[in-house]
């Protein structure tokens, strides 16, 4: 790949605690050394070429989720270890948080795992079976595609129906993870609207932003909520990426293969102001306030 990145379809992105960006692709990570992209694979041990997440556990060493387990990577020593655990072993490792107590959390497959600090894991609980399947609703196989927790410690599971495509007819639904039950969201309100997300955004408010195949939502801490679409000025309703800034301004992308556009939204008004040839999977800002975009297919 040109300039050294792992491969062109870019899967994540994110800036460690010393400011240096790292990113995740369908063909293992890259990260900066030195002014010069640095990229591991299946060649240095990677489980998988594909990585789906990646988390900064402490100024050296950062953990790596990919479609076949989870390992933990030094930047300083280069080691690279896989994680024997036989519940995380040729899982989908898709989602890597740090709660608010400290520990870091798993998604795997359909399950949420705990990670404490002296590297032991516990099964926190299973979509599969927490959710009661009901003849409207037949049971259907989920994996765990994010995790957010909010500041009432409650945990939001997105998720998909297959781990092998970015096919928007894959995206699932959110679940709801508090006081040990899980339960399935659904938005209410007088629209009758029943939205796949492909990403959600808490903000310090409190606030919940939701990328959705049926527009942008924001939902309020009153559970109002306001839907943004086409009408509003958005490029396509087919929302896959939001992302709040520092500023408060919300990063719009969209799931479209072809001509697409980032999208940025401001009190009220929105903007698009970069173009690309496909579409846009994280946004992260670099330490000097630039914006970072990982695309599938243009690279970074």
């Amino acid at each position: 790949p040109v300039d050294g990145l792992a491969d062109a379809y870019c899967t994540s992105i994110l800036r460690d605690q010393r400011g240096q960006m790292w990113i995740g692709t369908e063909g293992g990570f890259s990260f900066f050394e030195n002014g010069q992209l640095t990229s591991v694979n299946m060649v240095n041990g990677l489980p998988n070429n594909w990585v789906r997440c990646m988390l900064a556990i402490n100024e050296k060493e950062m953990l790596v989720g990919t479609r076949s387990g989870l390992v933990q990577f030094n930047s300083q020593t280069k080691d690279l270890k896989k994680n024997k655990n036989k519940e995380l072993s040729g899982k989908n490792v898709a989602a890597l948080i740090k709660n608010q107590d400290g520990d870091i959390l798993i998604g795997a497959d359909d399950t949420v795992y705990s990670l404490d600090s002296k590297n032991q894991i516990r099964k926190i609980f299973s979509l599969t079976e927490g959710i009661i399947p009901t003849k409207k609703e037949p049971p259907v196989p989920l994996l765990i595609s994010g995790i957010i927790e909010d500041k009432n410690k409650t945990l939001w599971i997105l998720t998909r129906e297959n781990a092998y495509t970015d096919s928007p007819d894959d995206i699932g639904r959110v679940f709801r993870y508090k006081d040990n039950s899980v339960s399935k969201w659904k938005l209410l309100g007088n629209e009758m609207l029943n939205p796949r997300v492909y990403q959600m955004e808490i903000s310090a408010e409190d606030e919940r932003w939701l990328a959705t195949n049926q527009g942008l939502i924001k939902i309020e801490k009153n559970g109002n909520y306001k839907r943004y679409t086409t009408k509003d000025g958005l490029f396509l309703d087919e929302v896959n990426l939001v992302y709040k800034s520092f500023d408060n301004s919300i990063w719009i992308g969209y799931a479209s293969r072809g001509k697409n556009v980032i999208s940025r939204l401001n009190a009220d008004r929105i903007v698009h102001f970069i173009k690309l040839n496909n579409y846009a999977r994280a946004i992260s800002p670099s330490i000097d306030g630039k914006m970072w975009i990982a695309t599938a297919g243009n690279g970074l």
